[in-house]
């Protein structure tokens, strides 16, 4: 390598201290940097609904392979254009995340449709539920699936003999889809949804995890101010932690070193099932799928600790927000937790949000990706770090931003 290729590079630690990297990385010039980034960001413009979005994982790693996703609709209904967002953070693995983002989506659809036949108008109460239920019935929906499996439902499973569940579970048979529908119970996913009515004038947003909705609206005077829509649901939410150690009590153990149970830190979620039954279930049956759980280890310490579940609910909270100047612009920020660990150093990230976003539609710009980029540090060289680390471990969790122009 010649000195001129040499110093494009530099190395860092991530700010991690010294006992990690360092790692080196290339240093990109700002017109690289302007060009490639939409493309590591795999940016997304849906013009018709002043929707904008950015999903970001750099690290080549197949294993750790983005577990974000998200959906962009307009949904062309009996009474008009319905826009619908959402950002779905998966983890433990991509079989229920994958399936959850096409499947809640449809059964909202369903639901918005059965509604509006025979009828111009829904109540709002009605739209708050149908989010919610949407989310629910796919979870259920998930737990009918795996008791499916088995000819004379799930409690008979505990019944069998190893070789009969290896053969129910990994039969070539049923053409693998016997072991999806076990995969779709043990992993888990968080789910942010909002909806926008034909008239524009209501916002609906549901929540179920630690992904964030914050809804920026343009002052008189030019300024952008910032509301938080949602809470997060993890066992660093008081109310959250209160709640859960209130539904076990006795259990000084359900929340133990932040985490549900010790293992997971987010409260409610979809799928997740060795959080949500017996621990006989996870011994017998998820302890025994291929592939399984990433640290087999881990998972039978923390069950030890489940007593009296379900410690997981799947019950999203939904805020309807009324539009009521339509003059004045307006935006919703959604995104999974990527986002928030990369705002740790701000003390009020919603305003920082909200102040780059509006900035970025007052320019006529792309707010998601500005967005991002003012994450990743908004200057060319710490943008490269992140887009050109040499490193063969994710060094960002997955980061999902999703712009509406309201």
């Amino acid at each position: 390598m010649s000195k001129s290729d040499e110093s494009e590079y530099k190395w860092t630690n991530m700010g991690w201290g010294e006992a990690y990297g360092p790692w080196r990385y290339k240093v990109l010039s700002e017109e690289t940097v302007s060009k490639n980034l939409p493309l590591y960001a795999h940016s997304q413009t849906d013009p018709s609904g002043g929707i904008t979005s950015v999903t970001f994982q750099p690290c080549l790693n197949e294993d750790d392979r983005s577990q974000d996703r998200r959906a962009v609709h307009s949904w062309h209904l009996r009474n008009g254009i319905w826009k619908f967002v959402a950002v779905f953070d998966g983890h433990a693995g991509h079989e229920t995340v994958d399936f959850a983002i096409v499947d809640i989506p449809l059964r909202l659809k369903d639901k918005l449709e059965a509604m509006l036949h025979g009828a111009d108008q829904i109540s709002i109460n009605d739209i708050s539920s149908a989010l919610a239920n949407a989310i629910s019935e796919h979870d259920e929906a998930l737990l009918a699936d795996l008791s499916s499996i088995f000819p004379r439902g799930l409690t008979t499973a505990l019944d069998m003999s190893d070789e009969e569940l290896d053969k129910i579970i990994h039969g070539n048979d049923r053409g693998g889809h016997n072991i999806l529908k076990v995969h779709r119970c043990m992993r888990g996913t968080t789910v942010l949804m909002s909806l926008v009515d034909p008239s524009g004038e209501n916002l609906w947003v549901a929540s179920l995890g630690d992904c964030e909705a914050v809804l920026g609206m343009k002052a008189p005077d030019g300024g952008w101010a910032a509301t938080v829509l949602t809470s997060n649901h993890n066992a660093a939410n008081e109310a959250e932690a209160r709640r859960l150690r209130e539904a076990h009590p006795g259990e000084d153990k359900c929340i133990l070193h932040g985490r549900v149970l010790g293992a997971i830190t987010v409260t409610r979620a979809v799928g997740d099932f060795e959080f949500k039954l017996s621990k006989d279930y996870t011994t017998k049956i998820f302890l025994n799928a291929r592939p399984g759980f990433t640290v087999r280890s881990r998972v039978e310490e923390f069950i030890q600790r489940s007593l009296t579940p379900p410690y997981l609910t799947c019950n999203a909270d939904v805020f309807h927000h009324r539009i009521e100047n339509q003059l004045a612009e307006g935006c919703l920020i959604m995104c999974s937790d990527g986002l928030t660990d990369l705002y740790t150093h701000v003390s009020n990230r919603a305003e920082s949000w909200v102040n780059v976003v509006g900035k970025a539609i007052d320019e006529g710009g792309n707010p998601a990706l500005e967005l991002l980029r003012d994450a990743l540090g908004g200057d060319a060289d710490s943008v490269s770090k992140h887009m050109t680390l040499e490193c063969t471990e994710a060094w960002i969790d997955d980061t999902t931003i999703a712009v509406l122009k309201l």
